[in-house]
């Protein structure tokens, strides 16, 4: 997989690169590579002024059309068919299903935005904007890692980086059901003294009777779902209501209504 980052600060991409377990792993198997755009190579001038103004009401500095296309030009020019991502707050916030999708390809160029962005008419020449969430932080580098992360992750579960099976548990696909979170876990000891509070592990849990364990932790699982995220609740509701046993289910509900 070959990724592009068009970046002003290019000291920051490949430090984060070096940092991210995954991203290292992948880069040290060559299962991708990874090469930095410097946006500032493409401004003219003595100055190698990237930004400016904005125009109207708006406040502080923008990034330069003009050059981030330059910049993207020749990013392209070293790819056969890039998918352009630019990660924005107004994207469509990143989720499994987009996960799937972008792990189909195999080339992608990373735009990231700094200072109050870039230029809109940046959209006309990009394949999406994705959102990491619904808030806002001051480096574009560090949402398109985010991103970029989560697609090696999926992409290379088939045993060349990680092991799909260690996906079947993951968050939002618990027991290889989408949209479950994961059930609270426990490690020894069992029993925790604190403040002299007792705190333990559910009995059930060491107790060896596994079909009672898993609809232990699949209840568990679901009433944290409700509890948490109540909008995935209603998807994993619509796809799974009818192949799950209807009183786990229903305990699982009012677990998630009246806490034990």
């Amino acid at each position: 997989m070959k990724i592009y980052f068009l970046s002003i600060f290019p000291d920051v991409v490949f430090s984060i690169s070096r940092g991210i377990s995954m991203i290292k792993r992948a880069l040290k198997k060559g299962l991708i590579s990874l090469e930095v755009v410097n946006i500032r190579d493409f401004a003219k001038g003595k100055q190698k002024q990237v930004d400016d103004y904005v125009f109207g009401l708006g406040k502080g500095m923008m990034l330069r059309l003009d050059v981030v296309l330059r910049a993207l030009n020749f990013a392209r020019n070293n790819l056969n068919n890039p998918y352009v991502i630019l990660a924005s707050p107004r994207g469509q916030v990143l989720n499994k299903h987009m996960i799937c999708d972008l792990a189909k390809m195999d080339e992608f160029i990373f735009i990231c935005p700094n200072y109050e962005g870039i230029d809109d008419r940046i959209l006309g020449f990009i394949n999406e904007e994705i959102s990491i969430g619904n808030y806002v932080i001051s480096s574009g580098e560090l949402a398109s890692f985010v991103i970029l992360e989560s697609i090696i992750r999926f992409k290379f579960s088939n045993g060349s980086l990680i092991q799909r099976e260690n996906l079947f548990d993951d968050s939002f696909n618990y027991m290889g059901m989408d949209f479950l979170l994961e059930p609270l876990q426990y490690t020894r000891p069992r029993e925790v003294e604190i403040n002299n509070r007792l705190i333990k592990v559910d009995s059930l849990l060491y107790s060896g009777d596994h079909e009672k364990i898993k609809n232990f932790l699949l209840r568990e699982a679901i009433s944290m779902t409700i509890y948490k995220k109540p909008d995935l609740f209603k998807f994993f509701l619509n796809k799974y209501s009818e192949k799950i046993d209807k009183r786990v289910l229903y305990d699982a509900v009012m677990d998630s209504i009246i806490p034990s």
